[in-house]
């Protein structure tokens, strides 16, 4: 069986598409949907990964993430340089990337804040903002996220995070791009089609389920 990396910006649905391919590929992965922020984040340990053994769970952090196991069948990224690393070790490695148009930018940036960092909010961090210059942030709190004060400073800086991370993509190196409106069912393309079409595996109902029921929250929320 190949190999299979997902790679993607934050805020682009990435651990939505592992899961999906988890499930094609009959892994059984633990993450559930979190209906109230429409992503895949909650794999019922307190952390947004897992202990399945044929998944490996790099996301930023390469130390902390990697496992050195030749039956791990998915792998997870946000990183350029983590996928080339990838590649050098797992020679039957098919590398799924996330891209978009630059029209998507600021809903992934959008999606990254509200999926992501509600679970990056802390006093620590709110701090460290202030003292890069956004001494205008009220005292912390977690509603902080929804303080339009708050959220534009954010929104305009980490987009910024977004446009680089499209811009430096390596297309060389991905085997299968996914567009992000794909993923979010914001164009015509099947999904469940494409994934089969990269795994040979058939289309079931579960993961036709899985997909109705991910696009459908995440446009009621975010589009």
């Amino acid at each position: 069986m190949e190999k299979i990396c997902i790679h993607h910006c934050a805020g682009s649905g990435g651990m939505f598409l592992l899961t999906l391919f988890a499930n094609f590929l009959e892994l059984k992965p633990k993450n559930q949907l979190d209906a109230a922020h429409g992503d895949y984040h909650n794999s019922g340990t307190g952390d947004w990964k897992n202990n399945d053994s044929k998944i490996c769970w790099i996301g930023n952090d390469w130390n902390i993430g990697w496992v050195d196991d030749p039956n791990i069948v998915l792998y997870y990224t946000h990183r350029h340089e983590y996928v080339t690393e990838l590649k050098k070790r797992r020679d039957n490695l098919k590398i799924v990337a996330i891209d978009c148009e630059a029209d998507d930018y600021q809903y992934i940036t959008k999606l990254y804040i509200k999926k992501a960092w509600p679970n990056l909010w802390t006093q620590k961090e709110r701090d460290k903002w202030v003292s890069t210059g956004c001494d205008h942030f009220p005292p912390y709190d977690m509603g902080n996220l929804e303080d339009p004060l708050v959220y534009d400073t954010l929104h305009s800086q980490l987009n910024l995070d977004t446009i680089n991370w499209h811009r430096t993509l390596d297309y060389d190196q991905i085997d299968y791009s996914i567009n992000f409106k794909t993923v979010f069912g914001l164009d015509k393309k099947s999904l469940s089609d494409i994934i089969s079409n990269i795994t040979g595996m058939p289309v079931t109902d579960h993961t036709k389920k899985i997909i109705h029921q991910y696009q459908t929250i995440n446009k009621e929320l975010y589009f």
